[in-house]
């Protein structure tokens, strides 16, 4: 009996895992527990390597790049775009998990059958949804994509109250913007804060500042690392309440048997050092206005997949 309840809070704890991830503006989310609601993708191949870069990919067996991608819809008829793009890089060799969050704005060459297009890197999803996602990453970053995980916004308040909340710093533009939005919010002053899940939403999604898009991914930074917090101190009852509210939410091409073999390193996982990075960098973007649009250009994209493998696989730049 000892040995049941290790395993089933073994397997809870897996699967919270790989949520505390990648959670921010949506979720991370690879399910262990069950699998029933998960809409499981077509097992094929669809990644295609980037003959442009001259960077190699990386070998499998030390580096396992997962996509995550948060979709702002709350429509399941229709894709949405990737509000959150984020790429969790297992990395065995130095005992690592990298989070690399890639500006949704940024302007991408989009891989389709007859011609390349450019668009956002948002704008991917919504065309051809996680494999064409997947493929522009690929194209653009120079970077192999093991696999995906996408969830929608539907989903993303269940989380954080499913696990009461979690604490964030905010200032007092941050707590106005949060109450402007949220039906019943009251938050007063600045410092810390427990937020439910809408007002976490909309901290996430929160651009309405100077730095626009940089100071939302540092909020979902922030949001990130304080759920993997909460989660360590979090009771099964809490994190069963979390798996069994998310799972009609999830889209992955994870397979069941790669889940439980993952989930057989989870204790040592858990003792990986967390990173967390922002591409493409300051030094390497400028706005830009494009057919009437606001985006981020990449003054040079050997630059940019040089910086991503450097921070992934601590290479020389």
């Amino acid at each position: 009996m000892g040995n049941q309840k290790k395993n089933s809070i073994s397997r809870i704890f897996s699967f919270i895992f790989f949520i505390s991830l990648g959670l921010a503006g949506a979720a991370m989310i690879v399910l262990y527990f069950t699998f029933k609601e998960i809409k499981f993708a077509a097992d094929k191949s669809f990644f295609t390597n980037s003959k442009k870069s001259k960077i190699q990919f990386d070998e499998y067996n030390k580096v396992f790049n997962v996509l995550v991608l948060g979709i702002d819809t709350f429509n399941t008829k229709f894709n949405g775009r990737s509000d959150s793009v984020m790429i969790v890089s297992i990395d065995h060799e130095n005992e690592k998990i990298k989070i690399t969050s890639l500006m949704r704005d940024t302007w991408v060459k989009i891989p389709k059958k007859s011609s390349n297009t450019w668009n956002r890197l948002n704008a991917a999803y919504s065309i051809g949804g996680a494999v064409l996602a997947v493929e522009t990453i690929e194209r653009n970053f120079g970077l192999k994509i093991h696999k995906f995980v996408s969830v929608d916004f539907v989903g993303f308040p269940k989380i954080i109250n499913s696990l009461g909340g979690i604490n964030i710093t905010l200032t007092p533009s941050e707590v106005a913007y949060i109450n402007a939005k949220s039906e019943n919010s009251s938050l007063r002053g600045a410092g810390v804060f427990s937020l439910n899940g809408e007002q976490t939403l909309h901290h996430a999604s929160n651009r309405d500042s100077i730095g626009a898009d940089r100071d939302r991914i540092k909020r979902q930074q922030d949001v990130v690392k304080a759920i993997f917090e909460k989660i360590k101190l979090a009771k099964v009852s809490e994190l069963m309440s979390l798996v069994f509210n998310l799972m009609k939410f999830v889209k992955t091409d994870f397979k069941i048997s790669e889940i439980m073999e993952l989930s057989k390193n989870i204790s040592k996982y858990l003792k990986f050092q967390i990173l967390h990075y922002r591409l493409p960098t300051d030094d390497n973007i400028k706005d830009a206005v494009i057919g009437g649009r606001m985006v981020l250009t990449v003054n040079n994209f050997e630059k940019c997949r040089r910086d991503l493998h450097s921070y992934i696989f601590e290479t020389k730049n």
